[in-house]
């Protein structure tokens, strides 16, 4: 299978995700760089949780929870719009990146704020956690050590629906990102343009 177009369903899985829960969906990417294959930025805002999320609080309310469930199916919907990728992959097309050139010129053409990230985030050389670290992390910071795995497992199949009734966004974003290699937040919006 083609690298780039499971990059892409890899991406657009996490774009769609963090698009369909309201997160500020900011830029997604499938353009390589040292360290990764592709990139999908969001802000979540926490608002009154972001104090409760570093101290595990055994009756944690409703809206926290729902809160780390969605950043949860966020960070595991990459890997499972991946393996939905179709195995025939994409028409030739697909198969070669916009040149160096183009490429360029498709980043130019994002806002200030988002080519700035972009560029931030292709240069970093910080060590990122993979999508299952992050999201067992923030598992374990909510259920304790010993109740995350089961919680873990529970929202990897919760990830699975999550992703299998949003296929044909998926696979809109993975080709508008083959066709652009990066989008923005409003991009992603205007292609999946079906409210939630």
């Amino acid at each position: 299978m083609n690298e780039r177009v499971r990059t892409a369903w890899h991406e657009a899985g996490h774009a769609v995700a963090d698009l369909a829960f309201g997160h500020d969906l900011l830029v997604v990417s499938i353009r390589p760089t040292e360290r990764y294959a592709g990139v999908c930025r969001a802000q979540v805002d926490l608002g009154a949780h972001r104090l409760a999320m570093t101290t595990v609080v055994p009756d944690q309310d409703a809206g926290l929870r729902a809160t780390v469930e969605r950043q949860i199916i966020a960070a595991l919907a990459g890997a499972a719009a991946e393996w939905m990728t179709p195995m025939d992959g994409k028409p030739a097309r697909y198969s070669t990146p916009p040149c160096e050139a183009q490429a360029e010129a498709l980043v130019m053409r994002l806002p200030p704020r988002e080519r700035e990230l972009l560029r931030e985030l292709e240069t970093s050389r910080s060590p990122g956690m993979s999508d299952d670290a992050r999201s067992l992390e923030i598992a374990s910071a909510f259920t304790g050590s010993d109740q995350a795995i089961a919680y873990w497992n529970w929202l990897r199949a919760a990830t699975r629906d999550f992703v299998e009734g949003r296929r044909l966004h998926i696979e809109r974003v993975a080709d508008a990102l083959l066709e652009r290699s990066v989008l923005t937040g409003e991009e992603v919006a205007a292609i999946c343009r079906v409210p939630w």
